[in-house]
């Protein structure tokens, strides 16, 4: 179905044979898919509160669902939203003529326009610290703005790559984006949590929770075996495994946000054990101090 929709997007025709397993694919899966999701009764979803993986919103309009991003806060709405589904797959937008954005040296999206409150009520404090000296709203989002000409017309777009606050600043001063490395463990079917560390440290770590099913599963294919998940996780041949993923899904990273090591927890992340917000966002700070003894010991090694 992806490869289809990536030779539509493309201009191409898909072979005879691929178009043979996409309809078969569209009468066992997508159809089912479609129908669980309610997208029979809708012709275009609206995506927004963070940044979206540009491969899961591929996912969505290969199976014929869909989406468009839009991007505004409670403070400044909107600032672009989504009119149509041909547009530029992968970021916000267009940016609506009523408002205007840049992007700050310290790569923060702000933004000027009439949608935009006026103030906090009775917080002159929290105001003043929203806005800039020459007027503009500071979102605290992190990102760019893309610009492209389509029949003659020229469009803009914002992409978020990150929030300010979970902007890791290593040992070094280089400022990491954890998103921009989590997403790309997103499709992974042996991973279920993945946590990017490294404030204030020398390099790049991860905690990884696996996705155990997965995991349990390969180890039948493979005669691993096991007396506990315990020990599982432990087993060399278990961290060279995930040492392989790591390795070929961050090859496009740079060298200072290449992963030098990670732990594996049993323990998945939620709610209730206050590592996920309501959301379902990292607590990052949080996670930070609950496994600071884990974290500890792989930049001690």
């Amino acid at each position: 179905a992806i490869d289809v929709y990536r030779d539509k997007r493309a201009g191409k025709k898909s072979s005879s044979f691929l178009m043979a397993q996409y309809a078969l694919a569209d009468k066992l899966i997508i159809q089912k898919v479609q129908e669980t999701l309610g997208a029979e009764n809708s012709d275009v979803y609206h995506v927004g509160g963070a940044a979206f993986s540009e491969e899961i919103n591929e996912f969505f309009l290969a199976f014929g669902i869909n989406t468009i991003q839009g991007f505004g806060l409670t403070e400044f709405f909107p600032a672009a939203m989504g009119y149509d589904t041909n547009g530029y797959p992968g970021v916000c937008g267009p940016i609506i003529p009523m408002c205007e954005v840049r992007i700050s040296e310290e790569g923060e999206i702000q933004l000027k326009g009439n949608m935009c409150m006026t103030g906090y009520y009775n917080n002159p404090e929290a105001t003043a610290e929203c806005f800039t000296e020459d007027g503009w709203f500071k979102t605290q989002d992190i990102g760019e703005i893309i610009t492209e000409k389509l029949a003659g017309e020229t469009f803009s777009y914002i992409a978020i790559t990150d929030r300010i606050k979970d902007l890791i600043i290593t040992a070094g001063g280089k400022n990491i984006s954890p998103q921009q490395i989590e997403i790309l463990f997103g499709e992974e079917l042996l991973i279920e949590q993945f946590v990017t560390i490294g404030e204030g440290r020398k390099f790049i770590s991860a905690l990884i929770v696996p996705n155990l099913i997965q995991l349990e599963e390969y180890c039948r294919k493979n005669k691993i075996t096991f007396s506990s998940l315990e020990e599982l996780i432990k087993r060399p041949e278990i961290i060279k495994l995930y040492e392989t993923i790591i390795d070929e899904r961050t090859q496009s990273l740079g060298q200072v946000e290449k992963i030098k090591k990670f732990t594996l927890l049993l323990n998945e992340l939620t709610q209730e054990n206050g590592e996920l917000t309501p959301t379902m966002k990292l607590k990052r700070s949080f996670i930070n101090e609950k496994y600071q003894e884990l974290i500890d010991k792989m930049y001690a090694e």
